[in-house]
């Protein structure tokens, strides 16, 4: 069941990304997303009253919103979760702001060649994210950003 956190975003996202190192390994990051949590509209997936993986999303403008965050647990992945929880923000979205048009994610550029971030932008292009625009400068040199969109 995915449902919208409205108590305790902070704890639930916390508790998936220290178990998921490869990708949020930095603490003061982890705490930066807990805080966005809290902020932004944040979805869960529960499964036998665990949350096996949560997602935020922040509106910028009337017709664009970020997918900020998207983590599922290590024994979760491939299951189907994170798909869930991006096809439920994009209904969120659609019921919440009819003139919603797209969805964009950033991630690490593919041609850094990390294999962790190689799946996560295969999971986007498999969820309907196309490559929109490159930022190499935005996070390091040494991590280049890429811009994915979806329409809505």
């Amino acid at each position: 069941m995915i449902r919208i956190v409205t108590e305790k975003q902070d704890e639930i996202c916390r508790d998936i990304l220290n178990g998921l190192p490869e990708w949020f390994g930095i603490p003061a990051v982890i705490e930066r997303y807990a805080q966005d949590a809290l902020k932004n509209t944040c979805l869960a997936y529960i499964q036998d009253n665990t949350a096996v993986g949560l997602c935020t999303i922040k509106t910028h403008t009337a017709i664009h919103t970020e997918l900020a965050l998207i983590a599922v647990r290590k024994d979760r992945q491939g299951q189907g979760v994170g798909t869930g929880l991006v096809k439920e923000a994009i209904a969120f979205l659609k019921q919440d702001n009819p003139q919603m048009k797209y969805l964009s994610v950033k991630t690490l550029d593919p041609d850094a060649g990390d294999p962790h971030y190689l799946k996560s932008y295969t999971f986007y292009k498999q969820t309907g994210f196309e490559d929109f625009e490159k930022f190499p400068g935005l996070w390091a040199p040494e991590n280049p950003c890429l811009m994915m969109l979806q329409r809505v």
